[in-house]
């Protein structure tokens, strides 16, 4: 599986992704070896998973959507199983941290991007950076770093790329390239693919000059890139169309039967199940027709499928009024709550993040339960919004959004959920 960046933060961010970190939104596998092929959203049990799922981009790449302002009396540094070194270094605000295929740490700050070198906990100054306008970031299965900067003058807007090859300090600008980025794709092969609104920019894997695909950019607006299917082909959708261009050729083929805005592409055995904002469909491998899911009800033109996850038996296909769960018949066998994220435990068990509070699920039994609230001595149901949901160190934790406040709980083990004070603590160790 692909390994995703993950963005760390005190309030709301969109972090989007699968492999170890599986997306929502209101939205660790250490990668040595050549780059697998994705599937993605498959369920799996790492000690750390993090969970977002209005999976709104291509599940390889991961937004820097707005500035946090982490100030340094969050005391990262504390939650380090040993103190950095040389932590004062760092004059200015901390904007947000992630790690790498390697779990190494990196910290977004206004005057740059500092690298946390596990061997001695030192901070490095990488060269080059000098502002947090650092926007969208991806890494190919060698632990190279591929980065867009974001910029706006004089009306325009527009930002340089930027790669940081494994274990070096100083980033190297791509050339051929100067406008605004709206994702970051790498298929198996590490070429590097790049959204703009003058269309697709690709960048073979080892060179630093980005070409635009003027072969794709005349079939309409380049909306976005969805994804990569098993074979290497990439997926993407214009303003009117979703296309697919085969690896190695350079003429796309539209999708047929596929006139809804596609949101997100998922896979599993070797169909490409497409998430939009009227429908869930799935295509077949080597075909261009896709076929429609049927019962999957849509009550107004805000409705969309959220997200899809596959375990051996069911299909799950989370919406914004209901959860549905099929067979690999397609024919649906249960319905849940609506859900937009969701993790399963050691045990099997789903959590499914909603509207209206947490829900947990059997599937061996079909039977669900609602996570109540522990407060002083009182329980209750949570009727707020979920927005993400963690499994670390066999425990799961999830931040509950009230109009007034982001509050942070942890399930015990009589699946009761307990508040606790600083999430954020505990997912930087």
């Amino acid at each position: 599986m692909k390994k995703i960046l993950i963005f760390l933060s005190a309030v709301s961010l969109t972090v989007t992704g699968a492999s170890s970190v599986i997306a929502c939104k209101k939205t660790k596998e250490k990668q040595h070896e050549k780059r697998t092929k994705e599937k993605v959203l498959m369920p799996v049990v790492e000690k750390l998973i993090l969970t977002n799922l209005t999976l709104v981009q291509p599940p390889n790449s991961v937004k820097n959507k707005r500035s946090i302002n982490f100030e340094k009396e969050f005391n990262f540094y504390n939650g380090f199983k040993k103190p950095i070194i040389n932590f004062d270094k760092i004059k200015s605000k901390i904007i947000s941290f992630f790690k790498d295929n390697y779990s190494n740490d990196y910290f977004i700050t206004d005057n740059g991007l500092y690298f946390l070198k596990n061997k001695n906990n030192k901070l490095i100054k990488i060269k080059n950076i000098n502002s947090s306008n650092i926007w969208y970031i991806n890494f190919d299965s060698k632990n190279n770093m591929y980065f867009s900067m974001y910029s706006v003058s004089l009306g325009s807007s527009g930002g340089d790329i930027y790669m940081l090859k494994h274990n070096e300090t100083t980033a190297q600008k791509i050339n051929g390239i100067n406008e605004r980025i709206f994702n970051i794709n790498i298929d198996n092969n590490n070429n590097v693919y790049f959204d703009s609104n003058n269309g697709l920019y690709i960048l073979k894997s080892g060179e630093t000059n980005a070409i635009l695909n003027k072969d794709i950019k005349k079939y309409g607006f380049y909306k976005k890139t969805l994804g990569f299917d098993e074979e290497n082909n990439l997926y993407f959708t214009t303003l009117n169309n979703t296309y697919v261009l085969k690896n190695n050729e350079n003429e796309p083929n539209k999708i047929d039967n596929l006139n809804d805005e596609v949101t997100s592409l998922f896979i599993n055995k070797n169909k490409v199940y497409f998430a939009t904002v009227n429908g869930a469909y799935f295509l077949k491998q080597g075909e261009t027709t896709v076929t429609k899911i049927n019962g999957i009800e849509f009550l107004n033109k805000n409705n969309k499928v959220n997200y899809f996850l596959f375990d051996k038996k069911y299909i799950y296909i989370g919406c914004l009024y209901k959860t549905y769960i099929l067979d690999y018949n397609y024919k649906i066998i249960k319905l849940l709550p609506n859900s937009h994220c969701y993790i399963y435990n050691n045990n099997g068990k789903i959590y499914f993040g909603t509207g209206r509070g947490i829900y947990k699920f059997n599937p061996n039994t079909m039977k669900y339960q609602k996570i109540k609230i522990k407060n002083i001595n009182n329980l209750y149901d949570s009727d707020d919004e979920i927005m993400d949901i963690y499994y670390i160190n066999d425990n799961i934790y999830f931040k509950e959004y009230t109009r007034q406040s982001i509050n942070f709980y942890k399930i015990n083990s009589n699946d009761l959920a307990e508040k606790i004070d600083n999430l954020d603590k505990i997912l930087i160790q």
